[in-house]
């Protein structure tokens, strides 16, 4: 199985929709991903993720499953921390990624979290509800997440390509957990633009499946297109980085 993540296009939140560059980022992302003979699109029922993976459905003639568990409001009340007086998303607060810097926390491996710091905070109980319910849609999937062992039990192996549209926020908890790197680490050293595809193997021998990241964020069909490439809304035009 390949699994496509894709972060939705450029946005309003309200009302919650495309801008116009966003629906073109998304027929550029439907291009690259619609003749890739997709078995299944999901989304976040948010409708700037539903607006995102239609191109890609229509080019595969398939519809959009819409999904709760990825919505970026969930993601919110968890993936957070308050600094001034405003809540920030946890990968770009300065005092969460100071923290994520820190070899106590960094020493807790996939369980970060439990450090002093972040107690009285919702980011456990966040983090253990995106791991659950991205280990019950994997495992719908066919493949079952050992977390012991890091790795998955193909309980149903299959050689389908599954699309899931969804957010940054969650989706930087989403991936951590999928990929089993501890989020500080992820968080610090990558980032997801607006449409950015990643594609992960779950095609491997024997009872332990290790996903693999064939492309991490690609936007590669942005620059096909000649759409500018955002990160975190900050352009830096139509080349290469």
């Amino acid at each position: 199985m390949i699994l496509y993540y894709v972060r939705h296009g450029f946005p309003t939140y309200q009302p919650d929709e495309l801008i116009p560059l966003g629906k073109r980022q998304a027929e550029a992302a439907g291009r690259r991903l619609g003749g890739l003979g997709l078995s299944a699109v999901y989304s976040s029922s948010h409708v700037r993720a539903m607006q995102t993976a239609q191109p890609t459905a229509e080019l595969s003639r398939l519809p959009v499953i819409p999904l709760e568990f990825c919505r970026e409001d969930k993601a919110w009340q968890e993936m957070v921390r308050a600094s001034d007086g405003k809540k920030h998303w946890l990968y770009s607060d300065p005092e969460a990624k100071a923290l994520f810097r820190d070899p106590a926390v960094l020493s807790l491996g996939m369980e970060w979290y439990k450090h002093p710091a972040f107690a009285n905070t919702p980011v456990e109980s966040g983090m253990e509800r995106i791991g659950r319910e991205t280990d019950e849609f994997l495992q719908t999937l066919g493949y079952r997440h050992d977390t012991t062992r890091h790795c998955y039990i193909a309980e149903q192996p299959n050689d389908r390509r599954v699309a899931l549209f969804a957010h940054h926020g969650f989706g930087m908890a989403f991936l951590s957990h999928v990929l089993d790197i501890p989020y500080p680490l992820l968080s610090l050293h990558f980032t997801i633009c607006h449409t950015g595809i990643t594609a992960i193997s779950f095609t491997g021998e024997g009872d332990a499946i290790i996903p693999r990241v064939m492309t991490f964020a690609s936007e590669a069909h942005l620059y096909e297109d000649r759409l500018p490439v955002t990160f975190d809304h900050i352009s830096h035009g139509g080349g290469p980085l």
